[in-house]
């Protein structure tokens, strides 16, 4: 019996969470902060500079997969494209304008 009601219910438990997400909804644990565009600049200057993960973690009040993860060149990439997608009335980027982003070490700019 309760495998026949999970069959019913887990697709539709499915498509509200997609909904959820298509409307920008956040889905799961809340992040323990949020970082600013500088904080992630100096974090990675000073990740160059040679400071260790886990001294960027306390310093920066976060954890050390927190600050790994913002120290890849994949973090960067999508930082960029959230903000295409998100629009000028929302904070993001403006279609037309040349936009500076860096991907680890290197800054790249592009037109949007």
């Amino acid at each position: 019996m309760s495998g026949k009601i999970l069959k019913l219910i887990k697709p539709r438990v499915k498509a509200g969470k997609a909904q959820a997400r298509r409307t920008g909804k956040h889905c799961g644990r809340p992040a323990l902060r949020k970082f600013q565009p500088n904080e992630i600049e100096t974090m990675q200057e000073l990740r160059a500079g040679g400071t260790s993960i886990r001294k960027l973690a306390k310093d920066f009040e976060t954890t050390q997969w927190m600050v790994a993860r913002l120290m890849t060149p994949q973090a960067n990439v999508t930082r960029l494209a959230r903000k295409i997608l998100l629009g000028p009335d929302r904070g993001g980027a403006e279609i037309g304008k040349l936009h500076e982003f860096r991907v680890g070490t290197a800054r790249h700019q592009t037109q949007i």
